[in-house]
């Protein structure tokens, strides 16, 4: 189907899921809210194996990093909008529906824009059945008939991405990249060949993956979201504080999303990760320690409360935000990104789901305590970084396949760091 196609097909998944929604009040048949909201699970699913992985295929090498990051400012920009309207101008009982129709309005612009852009060049050249040419300067009349129509619109789509005719250099890598692929029998992988580990290789990326994932909810990002009025509750603010202060967070997590896709191409991937990590363990131990203290101590914790959450935030955009998504892509070649992609974002979804189940009793049991747990995981996370995750910043897919490739070959179950 190809990734732009993916994701047009989840645009319009949505503006029907919308319409369903959006009209639910009206018709008074209620159960339509349930119906849209299962569709529009399934088409999120979707989209957030599709998205990144096209938004990764079609960077260029030096800015990849930016790219794969306003997937995260997107998000952003969602959920600040929703705030906005849900606790200001939709807040009645008769517009509510409006706020979850209002998604299908982005769908349809997200459809009208979709077809106007190119499909993945990577999509079309390395998705194919043939192992290619070894010869540079006889690559395309050497490829079958079937390759040279899927290699000229490769050239094509580049093209237009880049709004050059000199492309020639990021084409031949793309082969290269192909006949690795061709070479260990990945160029079509399912996700049972990468749960059983078909090819060594994928081991180190596989857990890497999950563990970007997994550790995006269980380190209490949903703790914090889903239950942000409560807390903010617990530390005394009057309703229209907290509505302020709610708003406040989609608006902080907005300016660190820009900061991030400024920096990541400079700074590197493992920085933002590990800071990132850093400072949300720290975050949440300050926030156990400013809802502890607030009971008995005044106004005073109840402001530090709100700026231990603001600290957490601008941790979690730049880090489980915005590189899980720009990382995870990176680390797998062709044929097994989007099944790596998709085993791992089902570790995100059910660690999303322990966390909005277990958050409650954890707040009702242990108190402000609760996040004294997702300090210590974050602390092991960061570790686990440090030691494990290598740096992808301007590498190529096929030097970031050679980096695992050489480990699993020299060190076993090691992985071994590089700048």
């Amino acid at each position: 189907m190809g990734r732009r196609s993916a994701i047009l097909v989840t645009c319009v998944v949505s503006i029907i899921a919308s319409i369903f929604m959006g009209i639910s009040q009206r018709v008074n048949i209620y159960q339509f809210v349930f119906v849209g909201r299962f569709v529009i699970g399934i088409s999120s699913g979707v989209s957030s194996v599709a998205t990144p992985v096209y938004l990764a295929e079609i960077s260029p090498v030096r800015y990849r990093g930016a790219f794969g990051s306003i997937h995260q400012l997107g998000a952003s920009l969602g959920i600040f909008s929703a705030q906005i309207l849900g606790l200001y101008p939709l807040y009645t009982q008769e517009l509510w529906p409006v706020l979850l129709a209002l998604n299908g309005v982005l769908s349809l612009i997200g459809c009208t824009v979709l077809l106007f852009c190119p499909e993945s060049p990577r999509w079309y050249l390395i998705t194919s059945n043939s192992s290619g040419p070894t010869e540079k300067n006889k690559e395309s009349k050497n490829l079958l008939e079937y390759d040279v129509i899927r290699y000229n619109k490769a050239v094509n789509s580049l093209k237009r991405l880049r709004g050059t005719d000199d492309v020639d250099d990021e084409i031949q890598e793309m082969l290269f990249e192909r006949r690795q692929e061709a070479t260990s029998n990945s160029s079509s992988v399912g996700i049972l060949d990468i749960l059983r580990l078909k090819d060594p290789m994928w081991k180190w990326p596989l857990i890497i993956s999950i563990l970007l994932h997994s550790s995006q909810q269980l380190g209490g990002i949903n703790a914090v979201l889903y239950y942000t009025t409560e807390l903010f509750s617990e530390a005394n603010l009057s309703e229209d504080v907290i509505k302020l202060a709610t708003c406040g967070t989609g608006l902080v997590t907005i300016v660190t999303d820009t900061i991030t896709i400024l920096l990541v191409d400079k700074l590197g991937r493992r920085f933002f990760l590990i800071f990132a990590y850093s400072l949300m363990a720290v975050a949440t131990a300050f926030l156990t320690g400013t809802l502890s203290a607030n009971q008995s101590q005044g106004e005073v914790w109840s402001v530090l409360s709100i700026v231990a959450v603001y600290m957490f935030l601008c941790g979690f955009s730049p880090g489980p935000g915005a590189m899980t998504m720009v990382i995870v892509p990176e680390i797998w070649t062709q044929g097994p990104r989007a099944a790596a992609i998709t085993i791992a974002l089902q570790f995100n979804w059910w660690s999303n789901c322990i966390i909005g189940i277990a958050f409650p009793y954890m707040l009702t049991g242990l108190g402000g305590y609760s996040f004294l747990l997702f300090s210590a995981f974050l602390a092991m996370v960061v570790i686990f970084f440090y030691f494990c995750v290598p740096e992808t910043k301007h590498k190529t897919f096929a030097e970031i396949y050679s980096h695992f490739k050489n480990n699993t070959s020299h060190h076993g179950n090691h992985i071994e760091m590089s700048g």
